[in-house]
């Protein structure tokens, strides 16, 4: 049920309307309060799953929607193992050995930070080495 308050001038009227959108877990939750899992709080959630905690109780302690934990749930009757998450973003991406002889040698020779190291780089060897190569390179 959606209420709206209208004022004009002096007086007030409430307009009852029915609301379209279901009545599911993401309209009534305000997203901001949706809560990221981490694989502590998972591991709970399965431990209160075998007490026979109900999933909704859960949901709401954990303020995520009931759907997640049934996903879970699934995921662990399956496998028999705790849900682990995932790493998140993109994999690292090794660095060329040759791209990091390069960085070593110009290092070891001019001793500069790596973004005037960079710009040496490219100016000399007409190649253009990503910075944070330069600066994994440095750091190992």
């Amino acid at each position: 049920m959606f209420y709206a308050i209208s004022f004009t001038k002096f007086f007030i009227f409430v307009i009852e309307a029915h609301s379209v959108v279901s009545q599911n877990y993401f309209t009534t939750l305000n997203p901001t309060l949706v809560r990221k899992l981490t694989n502590k709080k998972i591991r709970w959630i399965i431990r209160q799953l075998d007490k026979g905690t109900p999933v909704k109780e859960i949901a709401a302690v954990m303020r995520v929607t009931p759907r997640r934990i049934y996903q879970l749930k699934k995921q662990y009757r399956e496998t028999g193992n705790i849900p682990e998450l995932k790493q998140p973003g993109r994999k690292p991406k090794q660095i060329d050995p040759d791209t990091e002889r390069i960085v070593l040698e110009a290092y070891q020779k001019y001793k500069l930070s790596p973004v005037p190291l960079e710009k040496l780089i490219e100016r000399l060897r007409h190649s253009h080495p990503p910075q944070h190569h330069l600066q994994n390179s440095l750091e190992e």
